[in-house]
């Protein structure tokens, strides 16, 4: 009789492990072909749009967030968000697609972002080096009202890396991506590298190649 009863605990646990997982509503796997699509998990907070073209034959495009709750991020962070004084704002999501060569153009990604700045955009770790994206209209999103947070709550899903603020409003960014990673709305992102200027050096290549350069030649008579 007992080993009955475990038996038939066991599989409920199973079927309760199953239920979980299939209710997840902050994953999605979908494939895209050349025509393009959207790709959203059930809860609508991020999304993935690839416009038609960008993918040869057809891609698997796969969405998770990585952040225990909508509110927090990561307790380990990627490298390229690991910069000391980076404002990483929640939450985090990773994109990936399968296979990586079946992607030949830009995707729009969009991410709804927890209080974000009025600089803030969405930036991924690209092989460590943290990328900003260009901003762009996010793909359709369905980001919450905005909510006030009760301690027990942010005690629950705060994390080491960020602490969670006492009042969650959300706003829908959308950037320019080219690869998959880790993605995340940066409050403060770093000032892109100035342009190195131009300038002519033909007139000085021209005299040091010059094979009387630097010589008065012979004095006159």
């Amino acid at each position: 009789m007992r080993s009955v009863l475990l038996s038939l605990v066991a599989v409920l646990a199973l079927g309760i492990a199953a239920g979980c997982r299939a209710k997840d509503k902050t994953v999605a796997s979908q494939v895209v072909g050349h025509a393009g699509g959207l790709v959203q998990p059930p809860n609508g907070k991020a999304c993935v749009e690839i416009p038609q073209g960008a993918v040869r034959d057809s891609v698997r495009v796969d969405i998770r967030r990585l952040s225990p709750s909508d509110e927090s991020l990561p307790e380990k962070l990627p490298a390229a968000f690991a910069t000391r004084g980076l404002d990483v704002r929640p939450p985090m999501y990773e994109i990936s697609f399968t296979p990586r060569e079946a992607l030949v153009d830009s995707f729009v990604v969009g991410l709804c972002v927890l209080n974000p700045t009025q600089e803030a955009r969405i930036a991924h770790d690209r092989g460590g080096v943290l990328e900003v994206l260009d901003s762009i209209a996010p793909c359709d999103l369905k980001c919450p009202a905005s909510t006030a947070l009760g301690p027990l709550r942010r005690l629950i899903d705060g994390s080491p890396a960020t602490p969670t603020p006492a009042w969650a409003a959300y706003e829908g960014l959308g950037g320019k991506g080219g690869s998959g990673s880790a993605f995340a709305a940066i409050g403060n992102p770093p000032p892109a590298p100035p342009a190195e200027a131009g300038r002519d050096t033909t007139a000085a290549d021209t005299s040091a190649s010059s094979p009387d350069a630097g010589s008065s030649g012979p004095a006159a008579p």
